[in-house]
């Protein structure tokens, strides 16, 4: 019984930064929002932490598979390390943010912005108001950067440029859109 009580404290020295670290990774990967950066980070940190505490369960334990929770404890450090690595790379694209101003007489039915494969999508933005994009762009993304908007049924576009991975776009872009079409705010 007291066997089993220190191998499952093992077991979350191991599982509990695996799972948050990974997680962290994924979630930063997927929305490139900066707050799963410090969670990452603090994995990182009390890693090394349970990974000692872990250790100790493994070698109080008489019985029980504490080889295998050996390996899986040591193998949180490569994990660790792997997702510091994906963790940076992401980084290596750029974030577009595209805010549009609808000062038509109209609500804005939708806007699109495309860049290479990545695309958003925003709908709709009633007369008066503002609509944010966060566009993700990949490292080897390349293209035209445009903006497409759809008002009574009718789409207007403007290009904003020709990028590539050495030339990536701007980091924002602010535009108003009135009964005459689509300007670009310097």
């Amino acid at each position: 019984m007291r066997d089993r009580h220190l191998l499952r404290i093992a077991w979350y020295c191991w599982g509990v930064p695996a799972i948050l670290g990974v997680g962290a990774t994924a979630l930063h990967v997927l929305t490139r929002e900066p707050i799963f950066i410090p969670i990452g980070l603090s994995c990182a940190l009390v890693g090394p932490i349970l990974f000692a505490v872990g250790l100790a369960m493994v070698g109080a334990a008489r019985s029980g598979p504490r080889g295998a929770l050996l390996l899986l404890l040591i193998s949180n450090f490569p994990l660790a390390f792997a997702c510091a690595v994906v963790g940076m790379t992401v980084d290596a694209g750029a974030v577009v943010k595209v805010a549009v101003i609808n000062h038509s007489n109209s609500a804005i039915d939708g806007v699109d912005v495309k860049f290479g494969r990545s695309r958003v999508s925003v709908h709709p933005i009633p007369i008066g108001g503002k609509g944010s994009l966060r566009l993700i762009t990949r490292y080897s993304d390349a293209g035209q950067l445009s903006v497409s908007v759809t008002l009574n049924g009718k789409a207007n576009s403007i290009d904003l440029g020709r990028y590539d991975s050495d030339d990536p776009p701007n980091d924002r872009y602010d535009l108003v859109v009135t009964d005459e079409g689509i300007q670009q705010l310097k």
